[in-house]
């Protein structure tokens, strides 16, 4: 009798497992038709997103929400077997969002973006171009900007193209240009970039660039004339940094600019951390905060140092020279060096959370100034950052003094520094060198 209850007991637990393995292969996740309608709760995975029901229209959904910047959901085994050439979301939102579609994962392939507007509550349908896709695979939706909600999704098969005369494929494609530098670079003409996307605000087009893993690349900068600092045009709505870095993503650090939360694009100058020559790849690197939008770039170069060897200005044989004095009065062996006849100008680009100052040292007299200092009252600036020069503090004044190889200026000649602040400013800037005379600053 025990002999019986032991085999029925056998017999119900191997029907128990054969039911269990039909349970699970049954429940197995199912294959996407991505060109039916795909609601967004059909997923496989989400980071820092809502999922909730609410009623809409008279209608129970389930909506997706809060997905914002670096925020994803994924979705498994999607079946593009008839291509694809664009994906539409029904989503709503309070303000300008975008979301990016991926192959393969969070950190795969770029897709293309979906831009959704602010719609007033409401859910409206937003289509983004995509790149085509012949396969079964996971896509992976990342919020890049702003906040949006998602009720579903779905795909367009990819057009069939007949070219009539198709054009030779080049064996050997001609090589990637290089960058010029000295040049305004438009940040959207990137070689490449990871968790960033192209956008328009009025007549301006710019790479949004999310924070803590978004990045763009510059290659083939040709450094050729070297570097002194860099030119950065930003925005952001709250406080960010963006690295500059060379060849590669873990590269030398070259420098960091710091981004005020301000509604409008702000050129900065920055320094950098030495100079560059020959062609580099630059990568911009969005570190801290939400969203970069990041407009141009720029680099500056040093000024030319002077050759001693070479006068640039060479006087002139005289045809019919003067007789020669022949008791001449005798020359004094040691001279006094020159300060009188340098000058001073500058320029102050102000753009309230930050300014940048450029100044230029002439000499005006007859005889070459072999070295030269400027002084700026530092009631009237606070200097952050500086190029071209050396600066200490006296008093009341930063004492700013040449570099070795721009401290001679010949007569008639002139050099340029320049440095950023964004503490203070005035209007006027008491600023002069040693020996020049200038009018006292108007009080402000």
């Amino acid at each position: 009798m025990k002999k019986s209850i032991s085999m029925i007991v056998c017999g119900l637990l191997v029907a128990t497992s054969i039911a269990s393995a039909t349970s699970i292969t049954a429940f197995a996740a199912p294959k996407i038709d991505p060109y039916k309608t795909v609601q967004a709760e059909t997923n496989f995975g989400k980071e820092g997103i809502v999922q909730s029901p609410e009623v809409y229209n008279n209608q129970k959904i389930t909506v997706l929400s809060e997905i914002a910047a670096g925020d994803y959901w994924i979705v498994k085994d999607v079946d593009f077997n008839e291509g694809l050439s664009k994906i539409s979301l029904a989503a709503r939102a309070d303000s300008a969002s975008l979301i990016e579609v991926r192959k393969d994962g969070v950190d795969g392939e770029v897709l293309g973006n979906i831009k959704i507007s602010s719609t007033n509550g409401e859910f409206k349908t937003f289509t983004g171009n995509m790149k085509n896709v012949e396969e079964k695979c996971t896509i992976a939706f990342v919020g890049v900007l702003g906040n949006a909600s998602v009720d579903y999704w779905s795909a367009e098969k990819a057009e069939a193209v007949v070219d009539p005369d198709p054009t030779p494929v080049d064996p050997e494609p001609s090589p990637t240009g290089t960058i010029n530098p000295y040049e305004t670079v438009e940040a959207e003409n990137c070689t490449a970039s990871v968790f960033a996307a192209k956008l328009t605000s009025g007549d301006v087009t710019y790479l949004a660039i999310r924070a803590e893993g978004g990045y763009s690349v510059a290659s083939n900068v040709d450094f050729t004339d070297g570097l002194a600092a860099l030119s950065v045009t930003t925005r952001s709505s709250q406080a960010n940094v963006l690295e500059v870095r060379v060849d590669g993503l873990d590269g030398e650090l070259l420098s960091s600019v710091k981004i005020n939360p301000s509604d409008e694009f702000v050129e900065k100058a920055v320094k950098v951390s030495r100079s560059l020559e020959g062609t580099h790849d630059l990568y911009f690197v969005a570190k801290v905060g939400g969203t970069v939008q990041f407009d141009s770039w720029k680099a500056l170069k040093p000024p030319v140092k002077p050759n001693p060897n070479v006068d640039p200005d060479p006087t002139p044989v005289d045809p019919d020279p003067t007789p020669v004095d022949p008791d001449p009065t005798p020359v004094d062996p040691d001279p006094t060096p020159v300060t009188a006849g340098i000058t001073t100008e500058y320029a102050l680009n102000n753009w309230g959370s930050g300014y940048q100052v450029l100044v230029k040292v002439s000499n005006e007299s007859a005889q070459r100034a072999e070295t030269w200092t400027v002084k700026i009252n530092k009631n009237d600036v606070g200097i952050d950052a500086s190029w071209n020069v050396n600066i200490a503090e006296e008093g009341d004044y930063y004492v700013i003094t040449p570099v070795e190889w721009n401290s001679v200026i010949e007569a008639g000649k002139s050099v340029e520094f320049g440095f950023q602040g964004s503490s203070h400013v005035n209007d006027k800037i008491e600023l002069f060198a040693d020996g020049e005379a200038k009018d006292d600053p108007a009080p402000v």
